[in-house]
């Protein structure tokens, strides 16, 4: 699966992630997925130095809160590829606002089904109000199909 996406903010006491959900044995209609059933819901997460390094650009720079490292947060495993860590690679390794390039390998089973309870619970606090003038306005939810 590939997907294209901004990297998104984050909330204390969260690090940065982005959820993940797969989907298997429905249709695609109207421009979206239905039926089938969730094989796996996870998190992917970011390495500390390189989120830190994006976020000491615009419009990130504006975010107030502080910075929950990787080991710090409630849901990551602290286990690599296998807690969801992404190996990211600089498209441009002068200019990081190039962008990145994520990979990771997630075994699915098939067979499972994954209700998506469970991963910690959310935390009160989350930010709320309008984001600083030039940040995006919304994290896009990566979508994959089988």
């Amino acid at each position: 699966m590939k997907f294209e996406t901004i990297m998104p903010g984050w909330y204390t006491p969260r690090t940065c992630h982005i959820h993940v959900k797969v989907h298997t044995g429905g249709e695609k209609e109207d421009g979206t997925y239905e039926g089938g059933k969730v094989n796996y819901t996870g998190q992917l997460f970011f390495d500390d130095e390189t989120a830190k390094s994006v976020f000491a650009l615009e419009p990130y720079s504006q975010h107030s809160g502080s910075y929950t490292a990787l080991d710090d947060d409630m849901v990551y495993e602290g286990s690599g590829a296998a807690g969801g860590l992404l190996t990211l690679e600089p498209i441009n390794k002068n200019k990081i606002e190039k962008g990145f390039t994520g990979t990771i390998v997630l075994g699915i089973d098939p067979d499972a089904e994954n209700d998506g309870a469970g991963g910690g619970t959310p935390p009160s606090g989350a930010p709320t109000g309008t984001p600083p003038s030039g940040a995006p306005s919304g994290s896009p939810e990566p979508t994959a199909s089988s």
